[in-house]
């Protein structure tokens, strides 16, 4: 376990210097005591590396204010690609960030823009209490064997967060076939998909449909059979997360038309689990845009309160930002998605 051998990063942190000077009192200080030769540097440096993704929003923020008028004016980035420089893929190692722990169900969101990694907190953390952030990514929403399976992979250690620690305790049959239907969906629904999306093939759809339809009420009947609680049922349904993604997929491809009580569904499970996150966010936009073409929400309150749940998406990956801003946010991802190719009908796929 290369973890177990590495020094302690919390000494480190609180005792940056081990100079020579420090030596005679090294046998009470960790940090002095820790052996840095050159493979410890780079044991260090390996467990602790991350890769982030700029993000989107950010950059464009970046852009518009080196450039003003570049972004947020007319169909400028469909016009001009070039105005909008493309997210970078960041690779380093922060030390701060790596002393947040991983949690399965984080407090904290992480977000990128060259240099910097960006912390904020997604749900109301206690004075003095822990902050934890996501090291998974969109693994995050799955089964719980996947998700310890690659934190052990990238740490050494076994996930014992709450939302894993429940899990953990829950009927084995209930278990494996969560587990049955996430590979199941990765491994041949996903790509069948995928395929019947691209070549225009409504039997394969309809076919994709009943079977994804089929799983949704097995897993239905397994949480009503074992009585499972309330806060046990959501994030089991999130391990599922590929599946109702599938089914909102293949439902909008196979009408035409996508389905707001899905989309809803998805980002519902997102800001459950991982709040602020990049899936909470799109899919809260997604189900926003679905409710906006229907006339009738102007006047029911539909539109309020998904125009509510976007921002509330904003605030968990940014922070308590202004109307303004979030408007504006809004009107630079709203130029993008006019500059895409349509995500849904015509047999193509964003």
């Amino acid at each position: 376990n290369k973890a177990a051998q590495l020094p302690d990063l919390q000494a480190l942190a609180q005792n940056p210097s081990s100079s020579s000077s420090s030596r005679s009192d090294s046998s009470s200080n960790p940090a002095a005591a820790a052996d840095l030769d050159e493979d410890t540097l780079l044991d260090l440096a390996d467990i602790n590396t991350r890769v982030l993704f700029e993000d989107d929003a950010l950059v464009m923020l970046r852009s518009d204010s080196n450039t003003p008028g570049s972004v947020t004016s007319g169909n400028n980035i469909a016009e001009d690609n070039m105005s909008f420089p493309e997210p970078k893929t960041l690779v380093g190692v922060w030390p701060e960030l790596a002393l947040i722990p991983h949690s399965c169900c984080p407090n904290a969101t992480v977000v990128a823009v060259d240099p910097a990694a960006i912390i904020t907190a997604s749900r109301n953390i206690p004075k003095e209490g822990v902050v934890f952030q996501n090291i998974l990514g969109p693994l995050v929403l799955a089964p719980l064997k996947e998700r310890r399976a690659a934190v052990e992979r990238m740490t050494g250690l076994k996930c014992m967060c709450p939302r894993c620690r429940d899990e953990e305790k829950q009927d084995q049959n209930l278990l494996q076939l969560i587990d049955d239907i996430y590979e199941a969906c990765t491994q041949q629904i996903g790509p069948e998909l995928e395929a019947a999306v691209e070549n225009d093939d409504d039997q394969t759809l309809d076919s994709l449909c009943d079977q994804l339809g089929a799983y949704c009420e097995v897993v239905d009947a397994g949480f009503s059979k074992m009585a499972v609680k309330q806060q046990t049922q959501i994030w089991l349904q999130a391990s599922l997360f590929k599946l109702y993604e599938l089914t909102a997929i293949a439902s909008a491809a196979a009408a035409d038309e996508p389905d707001a009580r899905s989309m809803e569904l998805l980002a519902a499970l997102a800001a459950e689990v991982c709040p602020g996150s990049s899936e909470h966010l799109f899919w809260a936009q997604q189900y926003r845009s679905i409710i906006a073409a229907d006339q009738e929400s102007y006047f029911d309150g539909a539109l309020r309160q998904a125009e509510t749940m976007v921002m509330n998406a904003y605030k968990m990956r940014y922070g308590n930002i202004s109307r303004a801003l979030y408007q504006k946010m809004q009107d630079q991802q709203q130029q993008l998605e006019a500059a895409a190719e349509p995500e849904y009908g015509d047999g193509e796929q964003q």
